[in-house]
This record gives C-alpha cells, structure tokens and sequence, in this order.
C-alpha cells in the first residue's frame, strides 16, 4: 500500500529529502521559470489525480509518494518515493507501469537531468545563461557538470555519464 503526502506537508518533506528551497519556490511561480515551464510545472496535477490511481502502480507500493514536480505534461511526474528504509527521486509517466529514471536518494541528480535537458530544449540560452540557471537553482558543481556534458555527442555516452560520471561531479562539490 502507497499514500500520497499531504499537500501541506509536501514542501517540509521535500527540503527534509535535500530539494533545494529555491527550486521548489521557482515550482510554484511560472513567471520565474520562463521557459523552462514547458518542461517542468508545478504539481497540482498531481494531487488531482494521484489519489485515485495510486494503488495501481506497482512501483509505488510501499512508499509514501512525494510529489516534486510536473514534467512537460500532466502525466509526466517527478516524485520522491519513501518508506523506512530508503528515499529516492523518481520519474514516470502515467502511461506505464515503470518508473523511467531512477535518480536514487540526489535530488541534485534529479535537478541536473532537468537543467541538462533544458540545454536541448532551449537552444537560444547561451551556456553562461544555462549556467546562471543551474547556479539559481542551486545545482553544485555547475560549471564542471555542464562543460563535461557539452562534450558528449551520443544518447548512450549522456546515458553512461549520468549515470557514473554525472554523482561523482554533484559530490565533489561536498567533499
């Protein structure tokens, strides 16, 4: 069995799981996300239809289900699933049974994986607007996380670096 945090608790859990203030604030207001709206909106979407179909994924059993974010449409989420033994950020569609990016216990890997898909998605920022963004919206590291992203050229070389090489630049920075 899964339950949905409750709208009113989910900005403490949130920040209590590593999500930065400032993006959660940005969440909220549309106006300070500009463009980056059509990628991530807030989750009130979410608590609409959540309830009512949580028990029918069985990735969500046994979690308390946080949600963190919209992705570009309503049935895109971005949530933080926990229980007793573990927290982890998560992203799934409602169209399939399977959560299609594990981003583990980081919520920074969470933010990275949004920030570096926006460099795709708006290509008239230049880096030190992308990088602006990335240091506003609290991701560590950010110089380093975007100059070793914009060398890669291939899906399976950005696939293989978020998931070995991206934890390692996000920790360097609390080491």
């Amino acid at each position: 069995m899964s339950f949905l945090t409750p709208a009113t608790q989910r900005m403490a859990k949130l920040t209590a799981a590593g999500v930065e203030p400032r993006f959660l604030a940005a969440i909220e207001d549309a106006a300070t996300l500009g463009k980056l709206q059509y990628l991530i909106k807030n989750c009130d979407a979410a608590y609409d239809f959540l309830p009512s179909i949580l028990d029918d994924y069985d990735f969500l059993a046994g979690y308390e289900v946080t949600p963190v974010c919209n992705g570009a449409g309503d049935d895109e989420l971005y949530v933080l699933l926990s229980n007793a033994h573990e927290h982890r950020f998560v992203r799934f569609e409602l169209e399939a049974d399977e959560i299609y990016h594990d981003f583990g216990a980081s919520f920074q890997r969470l933010l990275a994986y949004i920030l570096l898909e926006y460099v795709g998605f708006d290509e008239q920022m230049t880096i030190d607007d992308h990088l602006a963004l990335a240091q506003r919206f609290g991701l560590p590291n950010a110089q380093a996380v975007y100059s070793a992203y914009m060398k890669l050229s291939t899906y399976s070389e950005v696939k293989a670096w978020q998931q070995h090489e991206l934890p390692q630049l996000l920790e360097q920075h609390h080491a």
